[in-house]
């Protein structure tokens, strides 16, 4: 059987002040609500951060339209940049220069400037 990882161990202490072998030592003063241990679990392992940059890429085609949408595609969120891969070197021109602007302004809107603080554009291939 494989050995939990510390991030487990430490999750488990978190939902349950202990861990087994150690409960004598269980107090009820210490339990949590159900929201609390899950935003607490998503933190942990990180996977808020999975969640927002999802998000942000699953309002790429509305904040960019459906023009834009069809010759692009979102690839990641890092730090803040959202990173999309764009078909043409025309569209990728136009996307820097010109939607650019409009298409940050949107998705800054929706989610914060904290979030998407800045879009990428990258030939394909």
């Amino acid at each position: 059987m494989k050995r939990p990882t510390k991030n487990l161990i430490a999750a488990l202490r978190d939902w349950r002040p202990t861990i087994p072998g150690e409960m004598a030592s269980l107090a009820p003063d210490k339990a949590r609500g159900p929201a609390e241990l899950v935003a607490a679990a998503m933190a942990r392992f990180k996977l808020t951060d999975q969640l927002n940059e999802s998000a942000v890429i699953k309002a790429w085609t509305e904040a960019a339209g459906p023009l834009h949408a069809r010759h692009t595609q979102p690839r990641a969120l890092r730090n803040g940049v959202l990173v999309v891969s764009v078909s043409n070197s025309t569209l990728l021109a136009e996307l820097r220069t010109y939607a650019k602007r409009i298409i940050l302004h949107r998705l800054q809107e929706k989610f914060g400037s904290n979030r998407v603080r800045d879009i990428a554009f990258r030939m394909d291939g």
